[in-house]
């Protein structure tokens, strides 16, 4: 049986599917990893393709269909077709939905929409074969993983004859997310199984260094000796700083320094949060505060509990440029194309050091354009992560309301370091997620281990903050994205003047919990001591003397709250009688002492 996939190409066809490839995208030409994995594929080699945000991997996913097409006609009549696993609803039919604006038919099959049965045009003439209706078909884990997926698509013999390639886009995920998010994704094995011998892998991902490359490739089934496409993913042209927050999280004040000078344009920003209440109450912040000329529904918030259509709009306001900012959940970015993005901001840390580098990855398509990724900490955050950096360094293991508030700002740098040694609120020490009693800490995985490292690394280095990205990526050794622009800014460790940080002051109406208690004044302390002697004259039937002097070691296990039995054992072990008299101790009574200092004793008397 001859292979389907020619280890000798074409050469005239593969410079046709370029130019027609080109024509339908509307790019000059094709990079060289983009080549290079589509080569690959028509070769019918697996491949890990390790391309940064932004690299145009998608064209890569492509270029092998268009080998077979000579021109846009063939487009829809050709069977060729990519199956393309996906993590993300939104991913797949935003993508989907771009395929078919250039005339590629596209189908996304999820729980929002889409069917098995659109796949296929059943053909009513007994001799004649079903014909594939779409060149690419998005679905999920789970949809793939089905039983009716397996029935309906894998089973299907034309299907089976024109399947062309296979697509792990996020391929990261089946590391990352595999328990804990998305089983099926550490399953997906059990796909290849079902597809024909031979079909080739494609592994994509902007967020893989090596050891979770070896852990993708050991829970999909792949060869360890699959074919390698490695570019490097640092974005020389986004500058990075991490801000202490000066205030409480629930006031969000912090945020205010990211409105521009009077008549200022609003950076279009994305700010990523952990909770849906965070989304929705940050935007309320933005437009309760925002300056007149930005117009309130410029911010939006985003998350999965939106309908599919609130969902589409944010994302047709974010191409457009008509949102300004839009604070979301993980649910939103993962694949997404936002060109015009130019600020990314993480309030508070992500779970992970891969997160953490694929949001900032989302800041500023254009190579020549300059971007920035603030992350904003609380206190105890950062001495967290120091904590876990000097542990690291010395060998050991690192394992108000919104309404009411008045913002202001003003020109003033904040030390970062003091920072850190100022009291904290209880609110910033308080888990986010607190350990339940009779629960563990689930023990962490040498990978875990390892992220966690290096995100304690870039937050509370004091040396580059690109330097933990490069490291933990092997970026030196991947083919450079593309060359450092001339006045970029580095970060805020290498160039500490170009990030001044300002001073936000909030006015609260009202205090916002009780003062922190205070010690007792002079005229308390003499007003309790005229009322002990005061209580001195009282008699006791309990004590027959009048007074004892007690040692001072008495007195240090009073203070320290020893049981009242055992208390009255120290003292008639320690009495130095004042007068001779018998003493008839009775436990039981609540016997009341009052404690006067006299030089270094205390003097006890009955009551």
């Amino acid at each position: 049986m001859v292979s389907k996939y020619p280890q000798v190409l074409d050469e005239e066809r593969l410079e046709s599917a370029k130019a027609l490839l080109c024509e339908v995208f509307g790019v000059p030409g094709l990079r060289a990893h983009q080549e290079l994995a589509g080569k690959n594929i028509l070769r019918g080699k697996t491949t890990v393709y390790d391309i940064p945000t932004g690299g145009g991997k998608t064209l890569g996913f492509w270029y092998p269909l268009f080998y077979y097409w000579d021109s846009k006609e063939a487009i829809l009549t050709s069977q060729r077709v990519a199956l393309v696993v996906s993590p993300l609803n939104a991913l797949m039919n935003s993508q989907a939905k771009a395929l078919e604006e250039r005339g590629i038919p596209a189908l996304a099959v999820n729980n929002e929409g889409g069917s098995l049965n659109d796949i296929f045009e059943v053909c009513k003439q007994p001799d004649s074969e079903d014909r594939i209706k779409h060149r690419v078909i998005f679905v999920s884990p789970e949809m793939a993983l089905s039983t009716p997926f397996h029935e309906k698509v894998l089973k299907n013999k034309v299907f089976r004859t024109n399947c062309l390639e296979l697509v792990i886009d996020e391929a990261h995920c089946a590391s990352e997310w595999g328990e804990d998010f998305r089983p099926e994704y550490a399953e997906l094995g059990k796909l290849l199984s079902r597809l024909p011998s031979g079909v080739p892998v494609l592994l994509a991902s902007a967020t893989m260094p090596e050891d979770v490359i070896s852990d993708v490739i050991f829970k999909v089934g792949v060869s360890s000796g699959c074919e390698r496409v490695a570019v490097s993913n640092a974005k020389h042209n986004v500058a990075l700083s991490v801000r202490i927050l000066q205030h409480l999280t629930s006031t969000y004040a912090d945020l205010y320094s990211l409105f521009p000078a009077e008549g200022g344009e609003f950076l279009q920003t994305l700010i990523y949060v952990n909770s849906r209440m965070e989304a929705e109450e940050i935007q309320d912040f933005f437009r309760r505060h925002c300056p007149s000329h930005i117009p309130p529904e410029s911010f939006e918030f985003y998350h999965r509990n939106l309908t599919a259509k609130q969902k589409q709009d944010i994302q047709d306001g974010l191409r457009s440029g008509r949102l300004r900012c839009v604070i979301a959940t993980d649910a939103l970015g993962m694949g997404m194309d936002f060109p015009c993005i130019q600020r990314v901001i993480l309030w508070h840390e992500p779970l992970s050091f891969l997160s953490l580098i694929q949001k900032i990855g989302r800041a500023v398509r254009q190579l020549h354009e300059y971007g920035e990724a603030i992350i904003f900490v609380t206190k105890a955050a950062y001495r967290k992560h120091l904590i876990a950096l000097e542990a690291g360094r010395d060998g050991g293991e690192t394992e108000g309301e919104g309404d009411n508030i008045l913002v202001g700002a003003e020109g003033e740098p904040v030390d970062r370091i003091a920072a850190i040694d100022t009291e904290e609120s209880d609110e910033d020490d308080t888990p986010t997620q607190p350990i339940q009693r009779g629960q563990r800490k689930k023990a962490q995985s040498a990978l875990e281990a390892r992220d966690q490292k290096f995100l304690s690394q870039f937050i509370a280095t004091s040396d580059c903050r690109r330097a933990p990205w490069d490291d933990f990526f092997n970026n030196t050794s991947k083919l450079p994205f593309f060359v450092c622009p001339v006045g970029a800014c580095c970060c805020d460790n290498c160039e500490p003047d170009k990030f001044l940080v300002h001073t936000i002051k909030v006015t609260y109406p009202y205090p916002t919990r009780a003062p922190r208690s205070t010690k007792p004044s002079e005229e308390l302390s003499a007003a309790v001591t005229v009322a002990l002697r005061n209580w001195r004259n009282w008699r006791s039937n309990l004590m027959k003397f009048k007074y004892y002097l007690v040692d001072q070691r008495v007195c240090q296990e009073i203070s320290i709250g020893k049981k009242k039995s055992h208390l009255l054992e120290i003292i008639v072990s320690h009495l130095e009688f004042v007068q001779d008299s018998h003493i008839d101790f009775d436990c039981t009574v609540n016997t009341r002492f009052i404690l006067m200092h006299s030089r270094n004793r205390i003097l006890l008397s009955n009551m």
